[in-house]
């Protein structure tokens, strides 16, 4: 479907209208009023997918609604005794899926770095309430700020949209369009494997999509097992894993070493090919492997793919593979030589910056933010306030850096660069800002706390001993591994 098309689709007011209209007459058939829930519930995922693609494809009388999710974002004007916050790391997403059992109960940290977390869920029918705590006091709290960022921990790309009844308009994300231009599900979060493969392989029945990138969809739920073996999965889990048992049992099986407590079953994947080059990275990241899922196996930038195999051959010594080779938990071979163990990649990159490729970029581009980032490694920064939306942007902050940062004789100026990270440790509106991805906003912060620095901060105790950088100078084009 075109693009155009769907993006319109998804503006009009009154799509927006018969959406709602859908889910309300549903509810009521079910016995229960939409309307006696406040406009600030978020009603978010299936029920408002389905009911979209329905109207886009009219494939069936009615669209498929099993139950209508609301989501209550409830304010704590306080710090969580559980935040997840070092003073001495930046702003980005970070998602605890070890306490998510079932679904629920999963953290991840907002745009402003408040804490949230899932605490509660209660059926009322059709109607499934889901209870979110937020833990903001920064600044003003307004539920419609984190519709969007609810949407973005969802794990398949035909569910990511909902309906926004304070401002009366749709809330999708770039995903959602995705899929329903080509038809197609596709993972995007792997922290529930299980759970996901499940969702994926009744989503494609339901909806009656192309599945034909279904094997490599359930490839990429087992190659998530490369970057953490063992997954759980509770008791209610445990119960609906039985109606699937078949399916399940093609690529999981219960871990033969790890003993499992009433509450919790262990699992893991059973033996899968290892897709050309994944062998040869290291995945810290989550969505750095769907970055490489992308980019390697959905073929989604081919012209693209190219320069990004020659950059990798060239400089970081990729192989170009001719056999196959397997992963097995029993059998897997010990893999201490990586092509990117050594700072972070442009996939290490992705997990922060997940349209990083989305720009038109040259080989030579590569290897100049390549360099860069070796730079930054060899010092040990934290590579999170000096990363933007994407390589052309990133060439602009280089010359931004190295023209603030980098002296005539093409040395590094370390004391006015730590004194500008250690400047923004002490305002949370600074930290945000120097995190941000946006290139504009990230050299503006950069350059108001430059012409700051000569001011000395409230408590010098908290600075002193914080950061222990060499006081070593090098050249940008110098460095060597």
């Amino acid at each position: 479907m075109d693009r155009k098309k769907v993006l319109k689709f998804l503006e009009d007011k009154e799509t927006y209208n018969r959406v709602l209209k859908i889910i309300k007459a549903e509810c009521l058939h079910n016995g229960t009023q939409l309307d006696d829930y406040p406009q600030e519930y978020f009603i978010a995922g299936g029920s408002v997918a389905n009911t979209i693609h329905n109207l886009l494809t009219n494939l069936f009388n009615k669209p498929i609604i099993n139950d209508v999710d609301l989501f209550y974002f409830n304010h704590r004007a306080e710090a969580s005794w559980n935040f997840l916050y070092d003073s001495d790391c930046f702003l980005s997403q970070s998602i605890n899926p070890l306490t998510s059992v079932d679904g629920y109960g999963r953290t991840w940290r907002g745009s402003q770095g408040e804490e949230i977390k899932m605490v509660n869920s209660q059926r009322f029918g059709i109607i499934n309430k889901i209870t979110i705590d937020v833990y903001l006091w920064q600044k003003e709290f307004k539920f419609s700020d984190y519709y969007k960022q609810l949407l973005n921990n969802f794990d398949l790309n035909c569910t990511p949209v909902g309906l926004d009844r304070i401002n009366h308009k749709i809330i999708y994300t770039d995903k959602f369009v995705d899929f329903l231009v080509s038809n197609k599900i596709e993972v995007i979060s792997l922290h529930q494997p299980l759970q996901t493969a499940v969702r994926l392989y009744k989503k494609i029945k339901e909806l009656n999509t192309d599945s034909s990138n279904f094997k490599d969809e359930m490839s990429l739920i087992q190659h998530s097992f490369l970057v953490s073996e063992v997954k759980t999965i509770g008791p209610e889990w445990v119960e609906k894993s039985k109606l699937y048992q078949d399916f399940i049992s093609i690529y999981f099986k219960a871990h033969p070493y790890q003993e499992s407590p009433e509450d919790l079953f262990y699992y893991i994947s059973t033996p899968f090919e290892l897709k050309p080059y994944v062998d040869q990275f290291r995945f810290d990241h989550l969505n750095s492997l769907i970055g490489f899922w992308d980019i390697f196996v959905r073929n989604k930038e081919p012209q693209k793919l190219n320069k990004i195999i020659t950059f990798y051959v060239q400089q970081r010594g990729l192989k170009i593979e001719d056999k196959k080779s397997f992963w097995d938990i029993e059998n897997k071979k010990i893999r201490n030589c990586y092509i990117n163990n050594k700072y972070m990649d442009f996939f290490g990159v992705l997990n922060v910056s997940p349209n990083y490729f989305n720009c038109d970029f040259e080989i030579a581009d590569l290897i100049r933010v390549d360099e860069f980032l070796k730079f930054i490694g060899y010092y040990h920064y934290d590579p999170y306030p000096f990363i933007v939306n994407n390589i052309k942007e990133q060439l602009n902050f280089i010359n931004f850096f190295s023209k603030k940062f980098i002296d005539k004789h093409g040395y590094l100026k370390s004391k006015e660069l730590i004194k500008v990270i250690q400047f923004s440790s002490f305002n949370i509106k600074d930290r945000i800002e120097i995190s941000s991805l946006d290139v504009e906003t990230k050299i503006e912060s950069f350059n108001r706390l430059l012409n700051n620095i000569w001011l000395k901060p409230k408590n010098k105790n908290i600075i002193k001993h914080r950061f222990n950088f060499p006081k070593l100078s090098f050249n940008l084009n110098d460095i060597e591994f």
